[in-house]
């Protein structure tokens, strides 16, 4: 059975407003897949291997390897290459006590979506899932973010370790 869990088009319409209706980049493309994206990289161009630049859409297949190296990937394209004027939303499983989620989420993304309602997906898994989702974001517009995704679930800070 397939690991792709393709986003339906009422989750992506306020990515595509975020993004000012343009993604540059989805790394982790399928021909079933409703994204729209300018550059996009299959399985088997491998996403991994490529520079992430611009308006990021990435949703990963959800299997915990490749949650936990798409998670890694971001963060470390965020950090690593801030120059590109890279920012970054991606939908994963809202596995919070995960090893990946740990490391790579919590402490290093801008923000997190967490959405008050199992999403539906489409194509290989069709269907509401037995998890919940969230949207992360690495990028500068986390105000933006907070106006446009806030309606969907609630936001949080990651990176706020303290307020004292």
């Amino acid at each position: 059975m397939s690991d792709n869990w393709f986003t339906p088009q009422h989750i992506l319409d306020p990515i595509y407003d975020f993004y000012e209706g343009t993604i540059d980049l989805d790394p982790f493309y399928h021909p079933d897949s409703l994204v729209k994206a300018t550059v996009t990289y299959t399985e088997e161009e491998d996403g991994y291997k490529h520079a992430w630049t611009g308006n990021v859409y990435a949703n990963p297949m959800y299997s915990k390897p490749n949650l936990r190296l798409a998670t890694a990937k971001a963060k470390h394209e965020y950090y690593d290459f801030a120059s590109r004027r890279i920012q970054i939303l991606m939908l994963i499983p809202a596995y919070t006590s995960a090893a990946y989620f740990q490391e790579n989420v919590f402490g290093s993304s801008s923000a997190v979506l967490f959405y008050n309602k199992r999403i539906s997906f489409l194509g290989g898994k069709q269907g509401s899932p037995t998890f919940h989702s969230c949207l992360i974001y690495w990028g500068e517009h986390v105000k933006e973010f907070f106006e446009y995704f806030r309606k969907f679930g609630h936001v949080v800070y990651p990176r706020c370790k303290s307020f004292i």
